[in-house]
């Protein structure tokens, strides 16, 4: 009997971790993943030569334990979000 092949991760998925913006549950289970996944490895591989800024992300993301991570990414998410209201004066 043949081992069953691991279900890859979705090609947007992919390039969210990639730019290091997928949620920590998901970016601890593509990294679970890649290791035993040559064809994921070569995609991310593409995406980690992208730019610094990503390379940035996976490095933080890298060194922040899971918990902490989230809580980072969910106050960074709410201060772009009040940012984006527009201001009670009718400025931008």
């Amino acid at each position: 009997m043949k081992p069953e092949q691991p279900v890859c991760p979705e090609a947007s998925e992919l390039d969210a971790y990639g730019r290091g913006v997928l949620d920590a549950r998901r970016a601890s289970a593509i990294e679970a993943h890649l290791p035993a996944c040559a064809d994921c490895r070569a995609a991310t591989k593409d995406l980690e030569d992208s730019g610094i800024f990503g390379r940035m992300l996976r490095d933080w993301r890298s060194r922040m334990p899971p918990d902490e991570r989230q809580r980072t990414i969910d106050s960074a998410t709410r201060s772009i979000h009040a940012a984006r209201r527009p201001k009670p004066d009718g400025g931008a």
